[in-house]
């Protein structure tokens, strides 16, 4: 796991190396996210709405987003909840622009920290763990300011009782 988590932290630093010029071009951004999210863990209480907050910024073919997000659910006497904390770095395959409209499809990796908490009956799970992963998705420039995402994000993490965490997620980003 320790390989795998370096790994995809070197790949992260090299990928994210931009030239200063390139860097003096980025937009500022912030925004939020909501996903259905489904659990792939031992006692899962299924498929809920996850919630999120994004600070980031991008030029024409990278975007780095620092997200935070939430996720509970209560079904069927289960309790689960998830806090995460993730690092995304986004390339733009390309740019195709309409009247109206800039459409850029894009391919990103992930890597953060969570923490999982689970409760049934009196019976009480606590962990935390990194967890790391990879997005894929469209980004929709419908003004100047205004951008929304369109996506899937699959992560994997070390936690026990949790596998693996599928997303499919609608973001909305206001740059400044």
């Amino acid at each position: 796991m320790i390989k795998t988590i370096f790994t995809a932290l070197v790949m992260l630093l090299m990928m994210g190396t931009v030239s200063a010029s390139d860097a003096l071009k980025s937009q500022t951004f912030i925004g939020f996210e909501i996903a259905g999210t489904d659990l792939d863990s031992n006692a899962s209480a299924g498929t809920n709405i996850s919630y999120g907050i994004r600070v980031g910024a991008q030029n024409d073919e990278w975007r780095t987003t620092l997200l935070y997000n939430h996720y509970n659910s209560s079904a069927s006497g289960i309790e689960e909840t998830i806090n995460q904390g993730s690092f995304n770095l986004d390339y733009f395959m390309w740019t195709t622009e309409t009247n109206s409209l800039h459409i850029k499809p894009f391919v990103g990796m992930h890597v953060g920290y969570m923490n999982y908490e689970w409760l049934e009956n009196g019976l009480a799970i606590d962990e935390s763990d990194l967890f790391f992963g990879g997005q894929v998705g469209v980004s929709l420039e419908v003004i100047d300011v205004v951008e929304i995402d369109l996506g899937y994000k699959y992560s994997k993490t070390n936690i026990d009782n949790l596998n693996n965490i599928g997303s499919f997620f609608l973001g909305l980003n206001y740059f400044y």
